[in-house]
């Protein structure tokens, strides 16, 4: 339970859904304690813990791609009522303009930066989550938001 927040964020961060996350962190629970005599002998349980939840995590994400790719064709399209046409199309623009964004990062400032900004986690929870030096996690984060702004307002230059 002390690592439940940066588990709960790892798993957040590949699932994007709350409800997945919650059900990845369940199932990763269960095979954490089925294996709890393992654990003892571990070097870096922690790392074992959240190498779960992302393993855990990323077969739902292909168990979900498998199952969309092989039923797509006959799942109708429902139109959102919800909100103006106008309106979407500006979500949908701003959530491409923002992974287009993290798409230019490196891996490690990529990370660091959904961790931080989408899984809520402070510098010392993302140091634990990644294995990442203190000092490591605050200069990828300072690099990778100056490369956000540099982006956002126009200068190329990185």
């Amino acid at each position: 339970m002390p690592l439940y927040k940066q588990m709960y964020a790892c798993a957040f961060v590949i699932l994007r859904d709350e409800n997945d996350a919650a059900d990845c962190l369940q199932d990763s629970f269960t095979k954490l304690w089925e294996n709890r005599q393992r654990l003892k002998q571990l070097d870096n349980p922690v790392g074992y813990a959240i190498t779960t939840v992302r393993n855990t995590a990323l077969n739902m994400v292909s168990r979900k791609v498998i199952a969309a790719d092989s039923f797509s064709e006959y799942i109708p399209e429902i139109p959102d009522d919800t909100s103006s046409p106008s309106l979407k199309i500006e979500k949908e623009e701003a959530e491409r303009k923002i992974s287009n964004i993290f798409s230019l990062l490196p891996e490690q400032q990529k990370k660091v930066m959904e961790l931080s900004s989408i899984g809520g986690l402070s510098n010392t929870e993302i140091s634990k989550a990644t294995g990442f030096s203190d000092e490591n996690v605050r200069v990828l984060l300072s690099r990778a938001r100056k490369k956000i702004k540099a982006f956002i307002y126009g200068n190329k230059k990185q």
